[in-house]
């Protein structure tokens, strides 16, 4: 029986740009402890050998304390670990990957060819390819023909986009893996990625070590993958407490900023969101047109979540019928844009309705600033 552990997109030393100095600092001091978390773990668990998938590092920057740790953690495992270095951490960009600081038993790979490790006393031979730049336009697995081990193991470790042609990070597909006949294909790269279907090989991205983002949702980790005979079991393991999530609340009817904020509050409270928590929360629904949601505002009212972002997608509704009748510049104003507030598109009609609250507002002599204040996910569309 062979166990192993996957993992990679760990992004180490992240610059963390959103947050203030001290702050990034906390955060990457945190993901080092995840870091640590989950080498004590392999230790822990017995695990044969770790698949750093690549994006150990977020870039050839790496922090003294960083390379320290990775040092030492790797040095106490003492069993094979093996690194594919990937687009965040290409091999020739990253000093400690070349430097002879890694102990003995890391094998790093360092050029676009597939290649192999091979571990006899494991009966096992591990497969992959390093970015050395950037960019890998190609799939590595594709081209290669030469004759494959003796070892009767095969697995490999690779950063990759599949099932992207055009991508220009190692564009793989699930046959130039299946060919091989490897016991497990360990990738890296996919973030959130979705289930992988092959024929037979046993294809997984490892997923995100910590979350930094509101691009990497839900509960980060890695998974201790186990070979027994033909049998091959894999679970994902938790190693990270704390998690991005977004959410949407409706709420219809709120009269002014203080219901909002209740309705806000009640939604948090109901869910159990508490400090392991950053949580994005998208404002929908029909609102009074005089009511002006100011998200800055809005996001004081946190709780105990360690971060709360609103985001105000709600639509300022005002008395249709009567601005039908209306013989005024206010019912032609909104004449002029009903074919867009009726229209089938969700962003059309929402930024009609933004048009036809800041001219009616503007008439009525009020400030219209926060409302024109479209910010770059309501004129780009979500990320």
């Amino acid at each position: 029986m062979l166990k192993i552990l996957h993992t990679g997109d760990l992004h180490l030393d992240s610059p963390l740009s959103s947050l203030d100095f001290n702050a990034a600092e906390k955060a990457r001091d945190s993901h080092r402890q995840v870091f640590s978390k989950m080498m004590q773990y392999a230790i822990q668990e017995d695990v044969d050998v770790i698949l750093i998938a690549g994006d150990l590092f977020d870039s050839k920057y790496v922090s003294a304390a960083t390379k320290e740790l990775v040092i030492k953690l790797f040095r106490d495992f003492a069993k094979p670990i093996v690194i594919a270095p990937g687009n965040h951490d290409p091999y020739s960009l990253v000093p400690l990957y070349k430097s002879g600081a890694l102990p003995e038993n890391v094998r790093v790979f360092s050029t676009e060819e597939l290649s192999r490790f091979d571990f006899d006393e494991l009966e096992l031979s591990v497969y992959g390819y390093a970015f050395v730049t950037s960019s890998l336009e190609h799939s590595p697995l594709a081209e290669y023909n030469m004759a494959l081990g003796k070892n009767p193991i095969r697995l490999l470790c690779a950063h990759a986009e599949l099932g992207a042609p055009l991508s220009k990070y190692a564009p793989v597909t699930v046959s130039d893996i299946e060919r091989f006949g490897f016991s497990y294909a360990a990738l890296g790269h996919v973030h959130n990625p979705p289930e992988i279907k092959s024929g037979g090989t046993p294809i997984s991205y490892c997923g995100f070590l910590f979350g930094r983002s509101f691009d990497e949702l839900g509960e980060g980790g890695a998974y201790l993958v186990t070979l027994d005979g033909d049998k091959t079991k894999s679970k994902r393991v938790v190693f990270s407490e704390q998690s991005f999530i977004r959410e949407e609340l409706d709420v219809s009817g709120a009269a002014d900023e203080s219901e909002l904020s209740q309705k806000i509050s009640d939604f948090i409270i109901e869910k159990g969101y508490g400090e392991n928590i950053s949580l994005r929360l998208t404002l929908v629904g029909t609102v009074d047109i005089t009511l002006t949601v100011n998200e800055k505002a809005l996001e004081k009212n946190r709780g105990e979540l360690a971060l709360l972002e609103i985001k105000d997608r709600t639509l300022p509704v005002p008395d249709s019928d009567y601005l039908m009748r209306d013989t005024s510049i206010k019912g032609e104003i909104y004449r002029t844009l009903l074919p867009k507030l009726e229209s089938e598109d969700t962003d059309e009609r929402r930024l009609a309705a933004k048009a036809l609250s800041v001219a009616l507002l503007a008439l009525d002599g009020h400030n219209v600033s926060s409302v024109l204040e479209l910010d770059e996910n309501e004129l780009e569309g979500d990320e």
